[in-house]
């Protein structure tokens, strides 16, 4: 009988992505190797996809008719393969991907030169950023507190919105997320977590990665998510609604690269990520000129 806990029984994939859209084969080879590497056991993946291939292998044998005809380290035999066969096979991927980036190329909304500032401040929180968004890809904007990912995403979507004449972006925060003063107040140790908002464990970090998942897989329904505000120190249900006609969907916040549960199940869904540089003093003035404005206590920590 198989023991499903046998460490020495390598478990076979046959064809595990075959005719899953994009996203699904994401989450799917995302499985398997969280499984492959919590149980310790070794797998073999049968597959015609060789996208597939440089994602999950450490090894490639490439088979013809039942036959061996090329095997060897995977990023070795991709970067350099020596049998005819094997070369075609990459050169019908390279097409395919060929015509993929053109087609995508084909909607592509290049912004240049944005300067954002904030009211009576003296320097540019942005400074003469350039960016491409390609149509249909989710992007993460992340950076430190301070670091002005949020006015970021804010003035992209008013630019996109404005160059498009109607509404195809919108941002999706995750400061929506705070748990409440209110919850905050249930913790075990109340102090220590007012004291340390804005560390990933005071965000309701499951209910944010849903979300996020939930528009990624449906961009054809009408989804809410909450805003936070400020002034109350509170997030407000339902802040941002995000519709069909949303080609664009901004996800902003500091931990969306963060590589513990539940956070790092988001890097399954971004099809790129912009991470926004700062330094770090210049991170804490405005961290201290927001607290203040909003009557927050300066050693408050800010999440977004």
């Amino acid at each position: 009988m198989l023991d499903e806990h046998d460490s020495t029984v390598p478990i076979i994939f046959d064809e595990p992505t075959t005719a899953l859209d994009v996203t699904t084969q994401i989450e799917v080879l995302s499985t398997i190797k969280e499984a492959v590497r919590a149980r310790g056991v070794s797998a073999i993946y049968i597959t015609h996809d060789l996208a597939v291939v440089a994602q999950v292998a450490d090894r490639i044998m490439v088979l013809r008719h039942g036959d061996l005809v090329e095997e060897g380290d995977a990023r070795t035999l991709l970067d350099n393969p020596q049998e005819e066969y094997t070369r075609k096979l990459l050169a019908v991927r390279s097409l395919r991907e060929d015509k993929k980036q053109a087609t995508e190329n084909a909607h592509v909304l290049e912004i240049k030169n944005i300067f954002a500032r904030y009211p009576r401040a003296d320097q540019d929180v942005l400074t003469d950023i350039s960016m491409e968004i390609p149509k249909g890809k989710t992007v993460a904007v992340v950076g430190e507190s301070g670091s002005g990912k949020s006015t970021l995403a804010k003035q992209t979507t008013k630019i996109v919105n404005a160059i498009q004449q109607e509404e195809v972006a919108v941002v999706l925060p995750m400061d929506g997320y705070h748990y409440t003063r209110a919850r905050l107040d249930a913790f075990e140790d109340p102090e220590a977590a007012h004291a340390r908002r804005g560390a990933h464990w005071t965000f309701d970090a499951e209910a944010f990665v849903q979300k996020v998942e939930e528009i990624a897989r449906n961009a054809d329904s009408v989804t809410h998510a909450p805003t936070f505000d400020h002034g109350e120190g509170d997030p407000v249900e339902g802040g941002v609604c995000i519709e069909p006609h949303h080609s664009i969907v901004f996800v902003e916040g500091l931990y969306l690269l963060l590589d513990i549960e539940p956070w790092k199940r988001l890097r399954a869904v971004f099809d790129e990520a912009w991470y926004i540089d700062v330094d770090i003093d210049e991170a804490m003035r405005r961290l201290f000129r927001r607290q203040t404005r909003n009557g927050d206590p300066p050693g408050t920590l800010g999440g977004g």
